[in-house]
């Protein structure tokens, strides 16, 4: 399968995926959120992107449940659908969950169905977190993947932290490298790009003779092994020799009562 990066960093470019590493997350993940035949999903994200494609269709395939998909995002046909066919999970990004949660219209809607919101794909602020637990009832589950990598990190569901990544998926070897760039290998890695070999040189790297994948993303770990992300590598601003990440002031700019959503551009 060619699944295509967003081209925020670039040029969008085809991923060549295989059966064995889209069953890795599909399995993992399933296995992870405890997925059955009685799980009903909700299908938020387009589903030719990697989240929506793993998140809903195929986990929803692999363990015999139900989909429920949105054509395209709409707030409260979301809520209307969880109430009427009583959605259990659903994978919504957070500028989507956001914006969800600001319906004036909420609380008219039986949420309680709902057992686990999850998602990835940008930073969550802490805010926005908070709100989600205090108005759903129940804490977010961050994943944190990409086109080439698949899942690479996910918050344990009994104790997930805000803002977090989480802690390595199944079979993931993750390394954050002296830079501060998260790196890794897997079975759920893409073979490669699409006719763009000299991208696949700069993609990997070689350490200790295995070949890791070069995120592009900045990050460490902290004392327990789960995994933060301080930005994009391609994302920082250079302001007068300072290191200035944007997702640093978007999580400050956030906090204020009168900002609903904010996007810091280098």
């Amino acid at each position: 399968i060619l699944n295509y990066t967003s081209g925020s960093a670039g040029e969008p470019k085809g991923c060549r995926h295989t059966h064995r590493s889209f069953l890795h997350s599909t399995a993992g993940l399933s296995l992870w959120h405890g997925h059955s035949s009685a799980t009903v999903f909700l299908g938020v994200a387009p589903m030719y992107q990697i989240a929506g494609l793993v998140n809903s269709l195929n986990c929803a395939i692999y363990c015999g449940g139900t989909l429920v998909p949105l054509p395209r995002w709409d707030r409260t046909l979301a809520a209307q659908l969880i109430d009427r066919y009583r959605v259990t999970f659903a994978g919504i990004a957070p500028a989507a969950i956001a914006d969800f949660l600001d319906n004036p219209a909420l609380s008219q809607y039986d949420l309680s169905s709902l057992t686990r919101v999850s998602s990835g794909g940008s930073t969550m602020p802490r805010a926005l977190w908070d709100r989600i637990q205090s108005t759903l009832h129940l804490p977010f589950i961050e994943v944190y993947g990409m086109t080439e990598a698949g899942t690479i990190a996910i918050n344990p569901i009994e104790r997930p932290k805000p803002q977090c990544l989480g802690v390595p998926f199944f079979n993931a070897d993750v390394r954050i490298l002296d830079s501060g760039e998260i790196t890794v290998r897997g079975p759920q890695l893409f073979e490669g790009y699409w006719n763009r070999p000299e991208d696949d040189t700069e993609a990997f790297i070689d350490i200790a003779g295995q070949r890791y994948f070069r995120t592009g993303d900045i990050g460490y770990a902290d004392d327990e092994g789960y995994l933060f992300m301080t930005d994009r590598l391609k994302r920082m601003i250079n302001a007068a020799g300072f290191k200035v990440w944007p997702a640093e002031v978007e999580a400050v700019l956030s906090q204020h009562p009168t900002v609903q959503e904010v996007c810091v551009i280098a």
